[in-house]
């Protein structure tokens, strides 16, 4: 190897091949052991670390969920969970109306389900019952009663001054087995309500009519029968006559309405 001075005056060196490749070698591996001493020295203090140093930090919710419960002032009408009281929470008048909308909800299919179990025809609204409700606990419908009421003839008694209400009663059980029963006949006019059995109506108890105070029947095939009325009270007047055949029971097992010609 020649180099160049300053002054222009050159020199010479001579370098063994093999010691040189020996000095690049050393070098090389004393370069490689002081980078992986690095590393190691490194990973050693990272291991030493407190483990709380590595811990994540949480998302706003978790950090939420896992934070300690702190008092919380609860709502009028609200509990911890976010749920509506009601025993605490003050009603509006919105909140009463709907409260009021559900009973009235309530009631009227609780009106449905009764009918349905007492096999009656459910009434149209604004129809008024009428008295009949008060006769018995319940009525049977015309299509399964046992009993019939046919032929009714409405007569006077000019001499007597009584009204004669006429009719047959006939026994419609396929097996003529006997049914047992009451009757009542009533005379209605605008004005007016009066009975056969006179005793029929109970004014001193929570009932319109006692079916007891009837007349007693029992009909294998068919009876005639008659209830007689004062013609004086309702001349005149265009009286009705309803015909009511009740079980023993109370059952009304049987409704007819005829209407006065004469």
């Amino acid at each position: 190897m020649i180099l160049l001075r300053g002054n222009g005056s050159p020199r010479t060196f001579r370098f063994s091949l093999p010691a040189l490749q020996r000095s690049l070698t050393a070098l090389g591996f004393t370069f490689a052991l002081a980078i992986a001493a690095s590393v190691c020295l490194l990973l050693w203090n990272l291991l030493r670390l407190p483990p709380e140093r590595f811990e994540v930090t949480p998302a706003p919710t978790q950090a939420v969920i896992a934070a300690a419960p702190t008092a919380v002032p609860i709502a009028a009408g609200v509990n911890p969970a976010g749920v509506p009281n009601l025993s605490n929470a003050a009603t509006t008048p919105a909140d009463e109306a709907e409260l009021k909308k559900e009973v009235a909800g309530l009631r009227d299919d609780n009106a449905k389900l009764n009918a349905q179990a007492n096999g009656r025809k459910e009434l149209a609204p604004g129809v008024n019952p009428g008295l009949l409700q008060f006769f018995g606990p319940r009525n049977v419908l015309e299509q399964n009663s046992p009993m019939q009421v046919k032929n009714v003839k409405i007569t006077r008694n000019a001499a007597g001054g009584e009204i004669y209400v006429d009719f047959e009663l006939h026994n419609t059980d396929p097996s003529q087995q006997q049914n047992r029963g009451y009757f009542v006949v009533l005379a209605k006019t605008r004005n007016l309500l009066m009975s056969y059995p006179e005793l029929v109506f109970s004014p001193s108890q929570n009932i319109v009519l006692d079916f007891t105070k009837g007349e007693t029947f029992g009909v294998s095939r068919f009876r005639q029968a008659r209830a007689t009325f004062p013609a004086t009270p309702l001349e005149g007047k265009h009286a009705r006559f309803q015909i009511l055949l009740f079980s023993d029971e109370g059952k009304v097992i049987a409704d007819l309405h005829v209407e006065d010609q004469g």
